[in-house]
């Protein structure tokens, strides 16, 4: 049976599913992070390699009979990033060509059919476009540890963390985000947030502790509602440099779609991106996708197949 396979290799997962020519699911796996920066590039590797091979085995593929592979992954933001995921699934002796795409531009791709732009806040951000003219840019994206990734899951729990190092200073009240952050962590002290900011020179924070903030907020928190106005406003901010970079803003229409869990989680978010973007740019149609990007890489994979992306080696080249 013929089949194509669609990745979605993020911060904190891994998803792989093989689907046959007509769309079908045939199987699907799931594995923690196989992103090269985070778990270094022998675990990454093999761990690709383990999740392929339990994909095959479920549903008794045939690698002869793979046509065409896309890999939606954070993480590729370099040529050597690429080359060293391409590395990964160039090892596992499929013949069919493969794509390992930033996973913003395949968003893109699903999004918007190519020409348009994307907000993504996730575990982390990104804005990604392309023009009409085929021209393909990005802004954002580049990391915490230098307060990118603007907006995003990582970005949040950050700021929760900075609020709470004001409550264990005395200099803001015990609201429902203060109660929830010291449920999390089973007690808050100043010990417990240098603790943190220790850990956090070796570690990634866990973008989990957003729902912390999205729950306040919803409670009627004032300070976890300004640290989620104040996120999108910080992605819209990015979201911005990409229509100036593309000309969008002298365009009559153009598309712009938005995704992640950060959009899909707090509607309070979503809306102020979407306030801030509309009143900029009215010649805007705002997209919200869902899905997950294993399913967008493996459409992709499709369409590529059936003659639908004859501009796949340029967004593979530009991602």
């Amino acid at each position: 049976m013929q089949y194509v396979i669609g990745v979605d290799g993020g911060l904190t997962h891994c998803v792989i599913k093989a689907k046959d020519m007509d769309g079908h699911t045939l199987a699907e796996k799931k594995g923690g992070t196989t992103n090269h920066s985070i778990v270094g590039i022998k675990r990454a590797g093999r761990m690709v390699a383990e999740l392929t091979s339990d994909l095959l085995r479920e549903f008794n593929g045939k690698r002869a009979d793979c046509k065409c592979v896309v890999v939606s992954a954070t993480g590729i933001d370099s040529p050597r990033d690429r080359l060293i995921v391409e590395e990964f699934y160039a090892a596992l002796q499929l013949p069919c060509p493969i794509f390992c795409i930033n996973d913003g531009v395949v968003a893109l791709y699903e999004a918007t059919g190519g020409v348009g732009m994307l907000a993504i806040s996730d575990a982390g951000s990104i804005v990604v476009g392309r023009n009409k003219e085929g021209v393909t840019t990005r802004s954002g994206g580049y990391g915490l540890t230098i307060m990118s990734d603007e907006g995003s899951g990582r970005w949040l729990s950050i700021m929760a963390l900075n609020h709470m190092s004001k409550w264990v200073d005395g200099s803001v009240p015990t609201t429902p985000l203060v109660e929830n952050m010291i449920s999390y962590f089973h007690g808050f002290d100043s010990n417990k947030l240098i603790q943190c900011s220790n850990n956090l020179r070796r570690h990634q924070i866990k973008p989990e502790i957003a729902l912390m903030v999205y729950q306040a907020a919803e409670a009627g928190d004032e300070a976890a509602a300004a640290i989620l106005r104040k996120g999108a406003w910080e992605l819209f901010e990015v979201a911005r440099t990409v229509v100036r970079k593309l000309g969008f803003d002298h365009e009559q229409c153009f598309l712009s779609g938005m995704w992640g869990s950060v959009f899909q989680n707090s509607a309070l978010f979503a809306d102020k991106y979407k306030s801030l973007f509309s009143s900029e740019y009215g010649n805007s149609k705002l997209i919200s996708l869902d899905g997950d990007g294993a399913d967008s890489a493996a459409r992709m994979a499709l369409d590529y197949l059936n003659g639908k992306v004859p501009f796949i080696a340029e967004l593979y080249n530009n991602s």
